[in-house]
């Protein structure tokens, strides 16, 4: 168990805890919450020992080995991708260079019987698992960090803390740079992680899914809840109800307590009159639960688009010898607000860089209807200059607005006094994401282009969003991670997948989430008919499901054979453990054989899909 005790930390005169403690049991499954700034990235960056804290003390972490990871990694450059992936087998790999290292025969089959009994024989297979599901490619295994996106360094980094399996996991925003596939993928390996693990995220259905203690910190301290987050929002709100209702009686009391004082203090019932002063003195007040004021944006009017938005005709586009997407055609209609999905890489974003005229089509055309002004919120920041204040930012984007103007449009997005003088280097992820969401705001856009726009925002913020974009009048495309987010502002799906797109409307939402997470059940091809290429695709994904499966239920019995071995109460029982061991040979022949046909199976993937 971890405790923390009397922890205080501040940036200067901002204090972001103050006199904080709080205990985290082994095993447990922690969402922590709280606003924009409110120290959820500052309380990960103390437990993994990245930053510094004035007093406390933090007791049960030190021999505990912790895999984290920030919004912002910092990897090895000079590694592989792959390289830095082995690095998760670190002791593993050392045994097998000491057990090719020894000369003699009886000890590197002791050394070699270790190795396979500690998973060494396995690595490869793990790794192929885990970066299959978090969309790291052959191609990209290859390459040198140095050389790859900073979305492509958070899965790299993310697989290797899997990997790795440390007894402390913690999580800052690890969907931001996930697919759907990938986030179910994550979801699933949490839920079954036996140590324990801390998780930030926007993403309230992830958060229901894996967490099974939401730590919500507010008013520089930390409240505990037991259960997912809709059940800690339900107790929440129970309690700012309950808190509410007895402010209002205590006010109440209070007030008629002073009428009677006033009424007596000096007539025959003074001593009365003096005893509930004394008791009002004493009185310990209730106060009020903080209301946590949402962004107040608000759409400027702004002149109507044509009927058709957009006619996008035989549109291609590569990077490189690397297609996206080829030879696709659809309409957009003023009204429709349309989530672009699919697996990372598929073209999601790229699309949007099209419309918005940053790339040139490889073919085709895009044809934008009459009275069409774009706003574009992009998943990055970092075309903005660090050392300028949210101020200078604000006057330089908009131009026309006096300081005074400004400084009101701040405020709606809840940037007050101080904040607005704050450099873009020193603001949260949050806080960038609300400042770019006001400006789109105030350039009066009929046509929304939204890339990820609930990364880095709260939960609360979140479902302010999801209500903004629901009143906003114009048209909008975007793409999301956040099955939320989509399922309560898109009325129309749009799913890319190698290279071709598949339209549904608001209904058919969980059928495009099926066809990238769920195996369709297998076929035989109708006979003297070749089986399209698609088709096979899912059929050896739904393959590969069927062999994960069989392998975590071995791996499972395996783990319950280790621990019989443990048992003290076997261990005279000698036919038992013969019969252990011999169950556990086979067991392990069987997994072996079916990590090389996953390997097998996987690479077949590959080729349809290259």
């Amino acid at each position: 168990m971890i405790m923390i005790s009397k922890l205080t930390k501040s940036y200067g005169v901002n204090e972001i805890f103050n006199n904080v403690s709080f205990s985290i049991p082994d095993g447990r499954h922690i969402g922590l919450i709280g606003v924009n700034g409110s120290g959820k990235t500052t309380l990960l960056n103390i437990l993994s020992g990245n930053e510094y804290f004035e007093k406390g003390e933090i007791a049960g972490i030190k021999n505990k080995t912790i895999g984290y990871l920030p919004q912002i990694p910092i990897l090895p450059e000079e590694l592989t991708v792959y390289q830095y992936m082995l690095l998760s087998f670190e002791k593993l790999l050392n045994l097998k260079e000491e057990m090719e290292s020894e000369k003699d025969s009886i000890k590197q089959h002791l050394l070699n019987e270790q190795f396979e009994h500690l998973g060494g024989n396995l690595i490869e297979s793990r790794v192929g698992k885990v970066c299959y599901f978090l969309n790291i490619s052959e191609e990209l295994k290859k390459q040198k960090i140095s050389s790859i996106s900073g979305g492509e360094k958070s899965r790299i980094l993310l697989a290797h803390i899997l990997l790795s399996e440390p007894d402390i996991i913690l999580l800052d925003e690890p969907t931001n740079h996930l697919d759907i596939e990938g986030i179910i993928f994550l979801e699933n390996f949490l839920k079954s992680y036996k140590g324990t693990f801390i998780v930030v995220s926007h993403d309230r259905q992830f958060l229901n899914n894996c967490v099974n203690y939401i730590y919500y910190i507010e008013n520089k301290a930390i409240k505990i809840y037991k259960g997912n987050y809709d059940k800690f929002e339900t107790e929440y709100e129970h309690e700012r109800q309950r808190l509410i209702k007895m402010h209002k009686q205590q006010t109440e009391y209070i007030k008629e307590t002073e009428e009677f004082i006033r009424k007596h203090i000096a007539g025959q019932n003074t001593k009365q009159a003096q005893s509930r002063i004394k008791r009002l003195e004493k009185l310990r007040h209730i106060k009020l639960p903080k209301k946590h004021s949402a962004p107040a944006f608000k759409w400027n009017e702004t002149f109507r688009s044509g009927n058709k938005v957009l006619h996008i005709e035989n549109l291609s586009f590569s990077y490189g010898s690397r297609k996206i997407l080829s030879n696709i055609n659809f309409n957009v209609y003023a009204g429709q607000k349309i989530a672009v999905i699919g697996k990372n890489g598929a073209g999601k974003t790229t699309i949007l860089k099209l419309i918005n005229g940053e790339l040139t089509p490889s073919s085709g055309n895009i044809i934008k209807g009459s009275n069409i002004n774009i706003g574009y919120y992009r998943q990055d920041f970092h075309f903005i200059e660090n050392e300028k204040t949210l101020l200078e930012i604000f006057l330089n984007d908009t131009e026309h607005f006096t300081i005074g103007e400004a400084r009101s449009k701040l405020a709606l997005a809840g940037f007050f006094a101080d904040d607005i003088e704050k450099k873009w280097s020193d603001l949260s992820g949050g806080e960038k994401a609300k400042y770019m969401i006001l400006k789109l705001t105030v350039e009066k856009p009929n046509l929304l282009l939204l890339d990820e726009p609930s990364n880095h925002l709260d939960i609360q913020s979140v479902k302010y969003l999801i209500n903004m974009l629901n009143i906003f009048s114009g048209t909008i495309i975007f793409t999301s991670h956040d099955r939320s987010l989509i399922k309560n502002v898109a009325t129309d799906v749009i799913f890319i997948k190698d290279g071709n797109l598949e339209t549904f409307d608001v209904s058919g939402i969980d059928t495009a989430f099926n066809e990238i997470i769920t195996p369709i059940q297998k076929r035989k091809p109708v006979s003297g008919k070749k089986p399209d290429r698609k088709r096979q695709v899912r059929i050896i994904k739904a393959s590969i499901r069927e062999i994960e499966n069989e392998i975590d239920e071995i791996e499972k019995r395996i783990s319950e054979i280790d621990r019989k071995f443990a048992d003290p109460r076997n261990n005279s029982d000698y036919n038992k453990l013969n019969n252990l061991v011999r169950e556990k040979k086979q067991l392990e022949n069987k997994i072996k054989i079916l990590y090389n046909k996953y390997e097998s199976k996987i690479e077949e993937l590959s080729l349809y899909e290259s």
